[in-house]
């Protein structure tokens, strides 16, 4: 989302951002706003970060722990601007829901197959360049074969012999 001076976050939230920082950063963050009356921190605060969502917030105050000395105002903007929702890859496809869970294996690992082939073909990639999907079915076909391998007897059954 953008940010846009016709929107205000609500000085509730603003004052959870500070409540946070405070807690992360203790004096240091009080100290930098103590000549600030606090009505006007707030209000400057709630009008800058006014367009930005629930989203970039979290991920700004989450990068905060990482930074040794607390970030002035246009520093925590910078940081909500960096945020980038992730995506799943599932979107790339959206109009193919995952089987349901009676098929078959074969059906299965027949259906998985085909997704692989079209999000090989949507993002251009050849068989060497497979990315996260290289060994999929291979890994399918391996777990297959372990849960044929291990078949309980009746031994393995609770009671049995």
């Amino acid at each position: 989302m953008n940010q846009s001076t016709l929107r205000q976050l609500p000085n509730a939230w603003v004052e959870r951002i500070f409540a946070r920082m405070a807690s992360m950063y203790g004096e240091r963050f009080s100290n930098m706003w103590k000549d600030i009356p606090k009505n006007e921190l707030l209000s400057a605060w709630a009008e800058a970060l006014g367009g930005f969502d629930e989203g970039q917030i979290r991920q700004a105050l989450k990068d905060c722990e990482g930074l040794p000395f607390p970030p002035t105002l246009p520093g925590f903007k910078t940081l909500c601007n960096q945020y980038q929702p992730i995506q799943p890859i599932a979107l790339a496809l959206p109009n193919k829901p995952f089987p349901p869970m009676g098929r078959t294996w074969k059906e299965q690992q027949a259906y998985a197959a085909a997704r692989i082939a079209e999000i090989r073909e949507k993002f251009g990639w050849s068989e060497g360049n497979e990315g996260i999907f290289g060994n999929v079915l291979d890994s399918m076909s391996k777990f297959q074969d372990m849960k044929l391998k291990h078949k309980p007897s009746g031994k393995d059954k609770a009671g049995g012999e």
